[in-house]
Order: structure tokens, then C-alpha cells, then sequence
């Protein structure tokens, strides 16, 4: 079915007699991993991978917006690579994963005050919730948000430095 696809963009491609290259598209999915930040104005934001290699890559598809407010942070994003006219490569992103922060390692997820602790649940429901300490009275005021901490572990609980709010989520 792909390679009728394709084959269809390329005729198709090729029969607009102009001289630019044809969308090529790499069925197999692949990962990306980099900073995450945004170009472009409220009107038309665009959400760019800065990957390890300073390569950037446009991220696209159905979680771009959940993907656009983690400016700054590491992840690693999982889907259809493509190359668009002139030298943008695009990622139609199917997953995401947080990686770090500044150096520190770094997750997402909703944060709960639970029988007297602080955790961070995973969107995923094998996945097990993470322990958290030194959780600052902002972040607390946001229990129930999709939140990303960073920071460090000491023995099986996560030690918050850093964090960041979902703009909805933010506290008033």
C-alpha cells in the first residue's frame, strides 16, 4: 500500500513539470533524540528537534502540541522520518519519551499527592509511579497536571531541581 502511495507522489511529483524534489518518506519509523523548542509566531508556532548532531528537525503530527510546551527539554520522539523541499527533514511524531533536563535526568507525567507522598504517574499504566522529594510549593499547587521534573535519584526516590508546568496547568 506504501509503495503505491509513493508511487503515486512520485507520478504525480514528476508530471507538475516543476524542478523540485519529491516529498520522500521513509517507511520504516525512526528515533530522534534532542532539545525541543519553538519557532515562529502565535499564529503559526512550529516545533523544532535540535538533535545531538545540531541537525534540526521540524516535528509534526498529532503531538506537536503536546510536544511544543517541553522548550528545553531532552526527549526522544519515535515516528515517520520525511524530507520536505530543500534541506527540512520533519518528524510525524507517534511517540515521545522525556530524557533530561540540563543534564539531569527527566520525566513526565501527572503529579499526585498520594497516602502522604508526592509521585509523578506515568501515562502508562505497566509503568510504575516515580517517588518524589523536595517537591516546591508551586509544583504542589499543580497536583493533578501533567507536570516534567528533572533532578537526580537518591536510592528509589526522585529528588526534584528543576520542573516545569503544562501553560494550562500553571498555578495563578
Amino acid at each position: 500500500m506504501r509503495l503505491i502511495a509513493l508511487a503515486v507522489l512520485f507520478t504525480a511529483s514528476c508530471s507538475t513539470g516543476l524542478d523540485e524534489e519529491p516529498l520522500v518518506v521513509t517507511p520504516s519509523q525512526r528515533c530522534m533524540t534532542g532539545a525541543v523548542f519553538q519557532i515562529g509566531t502565535g499564529l503559526a508556532p512550529l516545533t523544532i528537534l535540535n538533535g545531538e548532531d545540531e541537525e534540526q528537525i521540524r516535528i509534526a503530527g498529532e503531538l506537536e502540541e503536546q510536544i511544543r510546551w517541553l522548550s528545553g527539554v531532552v526527549i526522544k520522539a519515535c515516528g515517520e522520518l520525511a524530507s520536505g523541499l530543500g534541506p527540512e527533514k520533519i518528524i510525524t511524531a507517534e511517540s515521545f519519551q522525556v530524557q533530561s533536563v540540563d543534564g539531569m535526568p527527566a520525566y513526565l507525567g501527572v503529579l499526585r499527592h498520594k497516602e502522604g507522598h508526592w509521585e509523578l504517574a506515568s501515562s502508562k499504566p505497566t509503568e510504575t509511579a516515580i517517588l518524589l522529594s523536595g517537591v516546591p510549593g508551586q509544583l504542589r499547587r499543580a497536583q493533578g497536571s501533567v507536570v516534567w521534573v528533572a533532578g537526580e535519584w537518591s536510592d528509589e526516590i526522585f529528588s526534584i531541581r528543576s520542573f516545569g508546568l503544562k501553560p494550562e496547568a500553571s498555578p495563578k
